[in-house]
């Protein structure tokens, strides 16, 4: 999960109305996919826009409307209603479509800033930050359960301790100077050495977390 910010609006959804055109024959047509893609690619990056994890193309992801279309057609072909995600059965977009929830008690993530909501640790898993209010805490629980973010043993979790573990001489090299040292200059200059280079991989988030 990270920020998402909104560029390049796809051009050939204004010339698409749910009232006169059906979706799955736009993205059928090479150019309206080409168009939806490039959009998302360039406020994503090649990451599923909830778990993190590499989309690679979009021939291994799937456009997702945030608000389901059979719950608003209206939002059909509205650019702040679509998201690129992953086609994993067993989380995000296509799980959160099988799950009983009320739209208003999920985060949006171009809106809400996943940073403020939530912890990454190192084992893989996601926790609700605390102090935060009564609703803010149950969006967040809710989030995290309608997208499966955080199932205790599944592969998702295991992914992000893959990538966390790959990072890990550039971690220890920061713990070990952080407990020799303390905090000074030269360790934030490490940090942000490593947060450079981690940026835009599959689950940042997670591992920027387990540095800051």
């Amino acid at each position: 999960m990270h920020k998402l910010f909104r560029k390049r609006y796809p051009f050939t959804l204004d010339s698409h109305d749910y009232r006169k055109n059906n979706w799955s024959e736009y993205i059928r047509i090479q150019v309206n996919k080409e168009d939806i893609w490039d959009s998302i690619f360039d406020m994503q990056g090649l990451r599923c826009a909830y778990c993190e994890c590499e989309m690679q193309t979009y021939f291994k992801a799937h456009v997702e409307h945030f608000v389901k279309r059979d719950a608003d057609a209206r939002l059909t072909f509205d650019w702040n209603n679509l998201f690129g995600s992953c086609r994993r059965s067993d989380g995000c977009g296509i799980y959160k479509d099988n799950q009983k929830y009320k739209i208003k008690d999920i985060l949006k993530f171009d809106v809400d800033d996943p940073d403020f909501y939530f912890n990454f640790l190192r084992d893989g898993s996601i926790t609700v930050k605390a102090g935060l209010s009564a609703r803010d805490e149950f969006r967040a629980s809710e989030t995290l359960r309608i997208f499966n973010l955080d199932a205790q043993h599944g592969p998702l979790r295991q992914q992000r301790v893959t990538a966390i573990k790959n990072q890990s001489p550039f971690i220890n090299e920061i713990d070990n100077y952080l407990l020799a040292n303390g905090v000074d200059d030269l360790l934030k200059d490490l940090i942000q050495e490593y947060l450079s280079n981690v940026e835009g991989l599959p689950f940042e988030t997670a591992l920027r977390h387990v540095v800051i």
